[in-house]
């Protein structure tokens, strides 16, 4: 009996008496060419095997295929040992990945709180930014106030220099009489 490559598992019935004493007693019927399936059942399950062999039906020397508990066995107890160390590495996988995902969680924990800080942060900096421009539309206004003052100063200041140099020129002509 040649065996399938990896992977490919024959799905076959077979009929235990058939193989057993050459005789048919109960009625098969053809579901798929090459398969003979059987009727009868064996304690409510029908008498099917899973074998690990090349092709349906019959082996090239005509007759039909027996079943090798050993190899099947085999074959059941390789599957299991694969499902075994993949399972292994599908838990290891995904403890893994819990690991990572805690790890992204203090992660986001932390960004949260940062985010909380900076929020209070720029919440402080928008405050004194209004007190800022409070501060200096007080200023401007006062700035507006000065130099209005600085030019009625300047006004006043032409008005007494006119002035003095009247009174000065008055002055000297007083002199200038007087001598």
């Amino acid at each position: 009996m040649a065996l399938l490559t990896e992977g490919e598992l024959a799905l076959s019935w077979i009929d235990s008496e058939r193989q057993n004493n050459k005789t048919n007693a109960s009625p098969t019927f053809k579901s798929h060419p090459g398969r003979p399936q059987d009727t009868r059942s064996l304690l409510g399950f029908p008498s099917f095997v899973l074998i690990y062999r090349q092709g349906l039906g019959q082996l090239d020397n005509g007759e039909k295929p027996t079943m090798d508990i050993e190899k099947t066995m085999q074959f059941l107890l390789e599957q299991q040992a694969r499902f075994d160390a993949r399972q292994a590495e599908f838990d290891a996988r995904q403890a893994e990945l819990l690991a990572r995902q805690g790890q992204f969680v203090d992660r986001q924990a932390q960004f949260e709180e940062r985010m909380t800080r900076i929020e209070s942060v720029l919440l402080d900096v928008a405050t004194a930014q209004e007190k800022t421009n409070e501060i200096l539309a007080t200023l401007t206004e006062r700035h507006v106030e000065l130099a209005q003052s600085h030019k009625q100063l300047s006004d006043a200041q032409q008005v007494t220099e006119q002035s003095l140099n009247a009174l000065i020129a008055t002055l000297e002509r007083h002199i200038a009489n007087h001598n």
